[in-house]
């Protein structure tokens, strides 16, 4: 079997703010994320990692810079990988149940958290486990450790996507799809390939860029390598991507076919769906899939692609939703919607209600969607909406 050589995608310049605007959490849950960035800190200074950086003022909580580690599984997990990783460790399950362990903790405050909070000690996390895949594990930790590669890399590239670095999300997600597939994880193996489809889809930007073919046959070939056993919420997520690249593409029925296979798989979902840990997990990546106005936006976004009048009232319910993701997504569904309708003072109001969303939770993609948008707008009177909507594109 060939063997994976790791290579995350070189390091970046990150905020490393830690203060979430325009939401509110427990302190206590505030407390511990806090602590644990500073924990994943430490190790990265013990290491000598020149990203590590220090804690900024206004986190609430939780050791600086070089200090004592705090308590708790997931907080002493970053420096026991260091120390694997230095060959100071043994790499045996209790270490990879931690390291799991860490990787769902992460997941779970994926959007929750803005994704320049998260995405240093994510990169930082995979780094580590890819550290240890290319040393000599024994071959049943080497198994397990691709698969967590391959879990932690999809949510590298998914947060690099959310802050709008589409090379790096590639890159990650092809980390992604080749730790998988020489795991025999299949489930992460057909999420990183639905990953990079996302990424060439030209389907959230407006129709502008991207590369359509290659989204579509990303997307088929991710349906066909999942598992029919998968979990229902990974079914149905892969199988409305595929839904909308087909609808895209303007097969109809294909489309159709699509979003009955998803709304069928979600329809067996009960309580909280699956047992996978991790961020390939109903805890993380498809935790949406768990909201009840999930399938009217998934549905309502693919009806869009094939300009379908029924695509409306199941966007306008899921703007409405509370949860901020789905809404912000169904807003700028409409306002593209409206701006290809030539609607001027919906598309344009529904724009200003995106962007508003997006910065709301600190989403850098979400207002690269909206900038696209608004080159749909070209050539309009400059009324003062529209005007507003720019000068607030141009300070975000």
């Amino acid at each position: 079997m060939r063997r994976v050589s790791p290579q995350p995608p070189a390091a970046q310049d990150r905020p490393h703010e830690t203060r979430v605007a325009g939401r509110s959490r427990p302190d206590a849950a505030e407390r511990a994320l806090v602590s644990l960035i500073a924990a994943d800190r430490a190790a990265r200074d013990a290491a000598g990692d020149p990203s590590a950086g220090t804690l900024p003022p206004g986190g609430g909580a939780g050791p600086g810079r070089g200090a004592r580690a705090p308590a708790g599984p997931a907080a002493r997990v970053p420096a026991r990988l260091a120390l694997a990783a230095a060959g100071r460790a043994a790499v045996d399950d209790d270490l990879l149940d931690g390291a799991e362990l860490l990787t769902t903790v992460w997941a779970r405050a994926f959007l929750l958290l803005p994704p320049d909070v998260l995405a240093d000690p994510v990169r930082a996390h995979v780094e580590r486990l890819t550290a240890l895949l290319g040393g000599s594990p024994a071959p049943a930790a080497r198994l397990r450790l691709g698969s967590l590669v391959g879990d932690g890399a999809a949510f590298a590239g998914a947060l690099a996507v959310h802050l709008h670095r589409d090379a790096e999300a590639r890159a990650w997600y092809t980390l992604a799809r080749d730790a998988a597939r020489e795991a025999g994880d299949a489930i992460a193996h057909a999420c990183a390939l639905e990953g990079l489809g996302a990424v060439a889809s030209t389907a959230s930007t407006a129709g502008q860029g991207g590369d359509a073919r290659a989204a579509r046959a990303l997307a088929q070939e991710a349906s066909a390598a999942l598992p029919a056993d998968a979990p229902g919420t990974i079914r149905a997520w892969i199988a409305f991507r595929e839904a909308v690249e087909h609808a895209v593409a303007g097969d109809a029925m294909a489309c159709h076919r699509s979003i009955d296979r998803a709304e069928t798989a979600l329809a067996g979902v009960r309580g909280t769906g699956s047992a996978r840990r991790g961020f390939l997990s109903d805890e993380g990546r498809f935790r949406l899939c768990l909201q009840p106005e999930y399938s009217s936006a998934q549905r309502g976004w693919s009806l869009m692609q094939l300009s379908s009048p029924a695509a409306v009232p199941l966007l306008r319910r899921t703007a409405r939703s509370a949860d901020p993701a789905l809404r912000g997504g169904a807003q700028a569904d409409l306002a593209e919607l409206c701006a290809r309708r030539d609607d001027r003072d919906e598309a344009v109001a529904w724009a200003g209600a995106a962007l508003g969303t997006a910065q709301e939770l600190r989403y850098p993609y979400g207002v690269h969607v909206v900038r696209s948008i608004r080159r749909l707008m070209d050539g309009w009177d400059p009324l003062p909406a529209l005007r507003d909507l720019d000068d607030r594109l141009a300070a975000a």
